[in-house]
């Protein structure tokens, strides 16, 4: 899948209100796109966007903050802003997953950005075997500023698992999981905005 497929896929939504909580609004997409429920969650966050982006794009630290990511690596950088990376997760009571992506960073005006990450074809590693690869990824988030220090985050996502999947796990991905994940998100901003500030 190409980064403007990807883009193009998540861009509009019939979205269904899900949860609100600690400044974390969740939501569900009304259509299935290659057969992921799109979610879609916003933040608001007193920090600066290129920390959020720093945090995003920091694929050696997945295993920090990604739900059930035990391995995260990067692959390949092509430049500061554009990358290939991997990362391998162990659901329970299902095979590991794994999927290679390819990551954009789009530094857009007013010092607002775009990261876009997604599935990629290329072959920069093979998983272990037994391993499922996913066969669809998506992962967008718009990181905007309004000039009194806010930063605004709105990430959706599109992922399909691929294999068996119980019922229990394909609910929690699209209902409890993105909350969870934006939550471990901005705590893992916040921990670094606080250790530069003691180190200053």
């Amino acid at each position: 899948m190409s980064i403007a497929q990807s883009s193009t896929s998540a861009s509009y939504h019939d979205w269904t209100l899900l949860e609100s909580r600690d400044g974390i609004v969740s939501y569900r997409g009304g259509t299935k796109v290659d057969g992921a429920v799109p979610t879609k969650v916003e933040l608001t966050i007193v920090a600066e966007p290129a920390d959020v982006v720093a945090a995003i794009t920091d694929f050696d630290g997945y295993k920090d903050w990604i739900p059930y990511c035990t391995s995260s690596e990067v692959l390949r950088t092509v430049n500061a802003d554009e990358c290939y990376a991997y990362y391998f997760i162990s659901p329970p009571m299902v095979a590991d997953r794994d999927v290679v992506v390819h990551s954009v960073t789009i530094r857009v005006i007013n010092g607002s950005y775009e990261v876009v990450i997604a599935d990629t074809q290329d072959m920069l590693k093979e998983g272990p075997e037994g391993v499922i690869r996913m066969p669809h990824f998506l992962s967008h988030y718009w990181i905007s500023v309004d000039g009194s220090g806010v930063t605004h985050i709105t990430h959706i996502n599109e992922t399909t698992l691929g294999g068996s999947i119980p019922e229990f796990l394909t609910s929690w991905s699209s209902h409890g999981q993105p909350l969870s994940t934006m939550q471990a998100l901005k705590e893992r901003i916040l921990k670094h905005k606080t250790s530069a500030l003691h180190q200053r």
